[in-house]
């Protein structure tokens, strides 16, 4: 038999399915190419001959040799040509232009590979085609992304937006994780893909996602905001089973692009989803789907008024404390403190 604690009824909202309810290094510099050409005159200049002493040619002579010599008074070996232009210029030439044709030779092969690439990215990210690939899809530029186990411990559930609004649903069996398939270093591919109904989604809205088993069956519930900056649910009572249409949960005034926004699988109570109010705090909507079954109502259940909505937060597993189910939640405070709040239910399921 059930066991339930009487209280008070919560603010009724929505169900989820269609029924509304109330509620610089220095470097030495270089030395000059002439230093290396410089000759110091020598000691002792030759003795003149004294027959032509004091004529043009003893003046000529002394001339000259009283100079010091300089660089065109001395001669280089001549250089090798080729064609009648330095050997060297013909050396340095051919490497730039081999470097050339390599160059284009790789650019060439380059963009091929990349349009075949974009070619491949382009199939099977369509939402007509969802098949798994090893291509990143196309998502939005400003997509969020939940990432949760699914409810029957078999692999990861990912959830994520496409360019034109859409969510995807990627299945990560648990083989996709083992250590030989990682060390193979090729890109991780999704088991399965599949779309997921988003009615209304804002581009860019924030997700979040919980599976659990029920019956034998894996649930699974995905959360976000809708382009009136409304809650939507939608969810899905089997892996074999349709999801619903997105059905709003919760309208009270929603931060945009609420950065707190965190649905967390409540053991033997149900479903709370924690979201930012544009207030300022933090509130919680809760669905008791064990106790009123498939047509549970949501309903908001409490505003934080000491937990900042700009901040994120999220929750852990439930336990058992005090006979009481009890579930750790995580977020930021008022006073920019990491909080840990102990969350309880006053229904529990026995």
């Amino acid at each position: 038999m059930s066991k339930r604690h009487s209280t008070s009824a919560p603010e009724l909202v929505n169900n989820g399915y269609g029924e509304q309810y109330t509620g610089t290094e220095k470097f030495p510099s270089a030395t000059r190419e002439s230093d290396k050409y410089t000759v110091q005159p020598p000691d002792l200049l030759p003795e003149v001959d004294r027959r032509f002493e004091n004529t043009t040619a003893d003046s000529v002579y002394m001339h000259i040799a009283s100079k010091p010599p300089t660089l065109a008074d001395y001669s280089e070996p001549r250089k090798k040509r080729t064609c009648g232009v330095p050997y060297k210029v013909v050396v340095i030439g051919g490497i730039l232009v081999g470097l050339l044709v390599l160059g284009c030779a790789l650019g060439a092969g380059l963009g091929l590979g990349l349009k075949s690439r974009n070619e491949t990215e382009g199939t099977g990210t369509q939402p007509d085609d969802p098949r798994p690939s090893a291509a990143s899809p196309r998502v939005a530029d400003n997509t969020s992304i939940a990432g949760i186990i699914r409810g029957d411990g078999a692999g990861m559930l990912l959830y994520y937006q496409l360019a034109n609004g859409s969510i995807v649903e990627d299945f990560y069996s648990n083989d996709t994780f083992a250590l030989d398939v990682l060390k193979q270093n090729s890109p991780v591919k999704a088991t399965e893909r599949s779309m997921v109904p988003s009615q209304s989604i804002s581009l860019g809205s924030p997700l979040s996602a919980a599976s659990f088993l029920r019956d034998g069956e894996v649930w699974r519930s995905l959360f976000y905001i809708d382009n009136t900056t409304s809650v939507r649910t939608t969810n899905s009572s089997g892996l074999s089973q349709n999801w619903t249409t997105g059905e709003v949960i919760y309208t009270r005034d929603i931060l945009p692009n609420s950065p707190s926004f965190a649905a967390c699988y409540f053991e033997k109570v149900g479903l709370r989803l924690y979201v930012s109010l544009s207030t300022g705090y933090i509130a919680s909507a809760i669905n008791y789907f064990p106790f009123y079954g498939y047509f549970a109502p949501w309903a908001h259940e409490q505003t934080f008024r000491d937990l900042d909505a700009r901040a994120g937060c999220t929750c852990g597993p439930t336990f058992t404390k005090n006979d009481q189910t009890v579930q750790d939640v995580y977020a930021r405070s008022a006073d920019s403190q990491l909080t840990q709040r102990e969350m309880s239910s006053n229904r529990t399921l026995a």
